[in-house]
């Protein structure tokens, strides 16, 4: 046996093997052996052996005495005394001791886990077995958005999905890293509309990541702006309907009428509430059009591009159109920005086995939407010609997709249809997945298909 390695019989098995210490597996191969005797199958018992919660009471504690005794119908503590006394586990623990009703503790010997320690430090996986049955784990993460630079959101997602894949690896796992690069849509409309108008030239090329940066900010600060500003009337119109609503409700919480008086009291503390988030709504609105309007430059600029969330799209549909000279650019942008992120990524010591950006997608969009249609799992949905998708959904993936338009945000269950979505919002939430392969329809969503695969996805931050 090499050092870090324990030598025993596996009663699962019926051999002989060779492997790191577990100290939870070694405590249930002797308890199965101890159960043997008692009953034809003991493996559901083996679950209730667990480490102690309280420390005042040992290290492990199994509970299995219990159920074990009505089955019998004997006394529980009987049953644990019968367990004890077939238990062989005085090479690593102290002499098990019987609490209450049947409850055998177990407290691990201070020299036995010295030894263990020293054994297992010279020992490359620390004692770690590596998986019996490996699995297929394809982990998306990461997912920057690169027309700007890499915030902590992108940094949270990236960490924690590279210490899945070192972890899954390191337990033999088959894994497969996936980096969905945001470098199409919207925010190239933006810093092309940003390029043509608003560039610093000598700033661009001397830095040109942090020049587009800029760009992209201030476009999305003027289109912000515009939005923000169109949004008054209607907040200020919620803010007068909420109150006019309240003070109706006030006037019957003073009313004669007890269960009317607390009915409207219960809508008093809603109203309030809401109308509370309306004002400042209103008042976080207020300071978006004062940051601009108390500049001149960005008052002239702001004054002098009104239609400039319209003239953003333009710019974006006729990239994906192929518009050579907004295809142009974009070649000349995305290199400059690939960059600046790898040098987060080589610092981090991050790496992916597939990295595409969403342009790698677009023109395998009209298809994937053709085939939705002709499927009968999308109808077109509103002016803008956005899509419902209608799919069978299961688990919490069913609470947390949201279906319609972005003003609509209602969770609906559907379940007219055979196909799967699964969404992971946490990661663990994973355990929700089914196996199967993953086929991107969304950062978050995936197909199901017959294969042995299992899909964990980190959300995209926005």
């Amino acid at each position: 046996m090499g050092r870090g390695e324990t030598g025993r019989f596996d009663c699962y098995a019926g051999r002989y093997q060779v492997v790191p210490m577990n100290i939870l597996s070694e405590l249930k191969c002797r308890f199965r052996d101890a159960l043997s005797s008692l009953v034809d199958d003991p493996g559901d018992l083996l679950d209730l052996i667990r480490p102690a919660q309280d420390a005042r009471f040992g290290d492990y504690q199994a509970n299995c005495a219990m159920p074990l005794g009505k089955r019998m119908g004997q006394s529980p503590r009987d049953v644990a005394e019968a367990i004890v006394e077939r238990l062989d586990v005085y090479d690593l623990c102290h002499a098990p001791e019987i609490a209450g009703p049947g409850f055998v503790n177990l407290r691990l010997k201070d020299a036995w886990i010295a030894t263990e320690l020293a054994r297992q430090v010279g020992d490359q996986r620390l004692g770690v077995a590596p998986v019996d049955r490996p699995r297929t784990v394809v982990i998306d993460y990461s997912s920057p958005n690169v027309a700007k630079p890499m915030h902590v959101g992108h940094i949270r997602s990236t960490v924690i999905g590279d210490a899945l894949a070192r972890t899954l690896r390191f337990l033999g796992h088959r894994v497969i890293t996936d980096n969905h690069l945001g470098d199409w849509g919207t925010q190239f409309g933006m810093i092309l509309y940003g390029y043509k108008h608003f560039r610093d030239q000598a700033a661009y090329q001397r830095e040109p990541v942090a020049e587009l940066g800029r760009l992209y900010k201030q476009v999305h600060q003027l289109v912000d702006y515009y939005e923000t500003r169109n949004s008054l009337p209607d907040l200020e119109r919620q803010i007068a309907e909420r109150q006019a609503a309240l003070d109706g409700q006030r006037a019957l919480a003073t009313g004669d009428d007890k269960q009317l008086r607390k009915k409207a009291e219960k809508a008093v503390r809603k109203l309030q509430s809401q109308l509370q988030e309306a004002r400042d709504e209103w008042t976080a609105a207020g300071r978006k059009l004062q940051a601009i309007e108390s500049s001149p430059a960005l008052a002239e600029r702001a004054a002098q591009h009104p239609n400039i969330a319209q003239a953003v799209l333009q710019e974006t549909a006729k990239l994906h159109a192929g518009d050579a000279e907004n295809l142009a650019l974009w070649h000349e942008f995305l290199p400059h920005c690939r960059r600046d992120i790898q040098r987060i990524y080589d610092r981090l010591d991050i790496r992916f086995d597939c990295e595409f950006g969403e342009s790698f997608y677009h023109n395998q969009l009209a298809a994937v939407v053709q085939d939705f249609r002709q499927r009968g799992l999308a109808v077109e949905d509103g002016p803008h010609r956005e899509f419902k998708v209608q799919a069978k959904l299961r688990g919490r993936a069913a609470d947390l997709l949201q279906v319609g338009g972005p003003k609509r945000g209602k969770r609906r269950q559907l379940e007219q249809h055979p196909v799967e979505f699964q969404l992971v919002s946490q990661p663990q939430d994973a355990d929700r997945i089914q196996p199967g392969v993953a086929q991107r329809v969304r950062i978050n969503a995936q197909f199901h298909a017959s294969a042995p695969s299992r899909v964990i996805a980190i959300s995209k931050p926005a």
